[in-house]
């Protein structure tokens, strides 16, 4: 159970799982440095604004954002993780 009045953005959250996947598959050489962008904006772009209040619904939503980020990589040419 979250305190009271706590509330997060989750495009924040999306943002940065997206990102630590892109960053991920860069160092692991699965993408390229350009592959970065598309791969956090496709993520942002596909998981639906809103709040966030509680630390369940946050894991929920950040291990939702990263598989679709997974998935984008997966997608690309050489994107395998």
């Amino acid at each position: 159970m979250s305190p009271p009045g706590w509330c997060m953005d989750n495009s924040e959250m999306c943002l940065s799982a997206a990102n630590e996947v892109a960053v991920a598959a860069l160092l692991a050489g699965q993408i390229r440095y350009g592959d970065i962008p598309r791969v956090v904006e496709s993520t942002l772009s596909a998981e639906p604004a809103g709040q966030v209040d509680s630390l369940e619904a946050a894991l929920a939503f950040d291990e939702n954002a990263r598989d679709r980020a997974r998935g984008l990589v997966a997608s690309l040419p050489g994107g395998a993780l």
